[in-house]
């Protein structure tokens, strides 16, 4: 695991090849055998995460969500405000069924800056900026609310023991999820409405908007089908209490529907699903299973025994240790799934000390995505780039990335006294 994430960090080969290599190595020198090894590619956590991705191609391939930014953009007050509210929200509303995060940027960003010039903000101002940085937020750092708002909450997942997944569903995790989200989103679009404030009036031109409305026209079957299958699929997710089918399987009884209506494609699929991610995240899966093999979990747990009587009794404690751990990895690793890897590693110690595991992977995922400088987080970059450059500089997001940071802390450590009415920390 060392030798991956150091030739990983050296850009040596691709990630998910180097992954491929090390499991090859394992079952060749007899560490762990092969059913072992790629144990990570039989788990359900896997199949969500291609079903999720075809899913999100057919989004995308739809036109939806550009037909739900425009028509919301329209039919609401002409205010900067709300344009910046709305396209935060809609990135909150169509995280649970596009779970990548970057793709999502790539799409919605580019929105952003057609209204800005569409309510001619020049290019780089303080209103073009707040559009987009208020875009990014919600397409963006948002995911982690649901279960399939990312790949790395569907990770997370993956790598929380039997029972902890067992306890955690779709709904939990949202419910469990919702206070430090919540908290986090007002807090960062609040500031980006008070930071970036536009220099003109934002009156959206009535033959722009009329304009608009003949291009988008009536919606597409296409649009219809992937409406219907994501309402559906959404519900299903939600009441698995009742009828006791894993997302999974829902999720891949959805693709399939979406091949029989012809909203999906087998070129949308190899475009929109990331094969090498897929084989990445596999290897990643299977790291649980391989480290009970060879004892590695019950060495770490010996290892780390001091620990617990730290955070005995101290929630904010381990809150505020596994924050501090998974935020230095993002400056120096940038954000990546090793964070998770040694969050999981503490999981036995903060569970022996009351603290769920849940909140454990939550807290290591929500504080390693963080964009500091530039080149830190491929999210940046998406809206950065997505936009040609010319809705932001890096000097105008630099107080955003800096005061996000903060919200973190500071929406995680308000999040303690609910995760203890919930039952998360004894």
């Amino acid at each position: 695991v060392g030798a991956l994430v150091l030739l990983g960090f050296l850009d040596v080969l691709p990630n998910h090849l180097l992954a491929l290599l090390m499991v090859t190595v394992w079952i060749v020198t007899g560490i762990a055998p092969a059913e072992v090894a790629a144990s990570g590619f039989a788990s359900s956590t896997w199949f969500l995460l291609l079903a999720s991705m075809a899913i999100g191609a057919a989004v995308a391939r739809s036109g939806l969500l550009y037909r739900g930014a425009v028509e919301l953009v329209r039919r609401l007050p002409a205010s900067y405000r709300m344009r910046c509210l709305t396209l935060g929200a809609l990135g909150v509303v169509l995280s649970p069924g596009m779970p990548d995060p970057a793709g999502r940027v790539m799409l919605a960003t580019p929105l952003a800056q057609d209204i800005a010039e569409t309510l001619r903000y020049p290019e780089r101002s303080q209103g073009s900026a707040g559009l987009a940085l208020a875009t990014y937020v919600g397409f963006g750092m948002m995911g982690p609310l649901f279960l399939t708002g990312s790949s790395g909450a569907l990770i997370a997942y993956g790598l929380l023991p039997q029972e902890a997944r067992a306890e955690i569903d779709w709904v939990g995790w949202f419910l469990a999820a919702l206070p430090t989200c919540l908290i986090l989103f007002v807090l960062t679009l609040g500031f980006v409405l008070a930071r970036y404030r536009p220099e003109m009036p934002d009156d959206l031109p009535e033959a722009t908007l009329a304009l608009q409305e003949r291009v988008l026209g009536p919606l597409s079957r296409d649009e219809w089908s992937v409406l219907a299958i994501l309402g559906l699929l959404l519900a299903g997710f939600s009441t698995q209490a009742l009828h006791g089918i894993a997302p999974a399987w829902l999720a891949i009884f959805a693709v399939a529907v979406l091949f029989l209506l012809r909203a999906l494609d087998d070129a949308t699929l190899r475009d929109g699903v990331n094969l090498g991610f897929l084989l990445y995240v596999g290897v990643i899966l299977s790291f649980a299973g391989v480290f009970a093999h060879v004892g590695l979990d019950a060495w770490l747990v010996e290892r780390l025994t001091g620990l617990g009587g730290v955070i005995a009794g101290r929630p904010l404690v381990c809150v505020l240790l596994v924050a501090a751990m998974a935020a230095l990895l993002s400056i120096t690793l940038r954000p990546s799934m090793i964070t998770l890897l040694l969050a999981a590693a503490l999981v036995p110690t903060a569970a022996a000390a009351g603290v769920h595991p849940w909140i454990v992977m939550f807290t290591a995922m929500v504080a390693n995505n963080l964009w500091l400088y530039p080149q830190q987080n491929v999210l940046y970059q998406a809206a950065y780039f997505a936009t040609g450059e010319r809705s932001f500089t890096h000097e105008q997001a630099r107080p955003l990335a800096f005061a996000y940071a903060g919200f973190v802390l500071v929406a995680l450590l308000a999040s303690v006294p609910y995760w203890r009415w919930m039952g998360l920390i004894e």
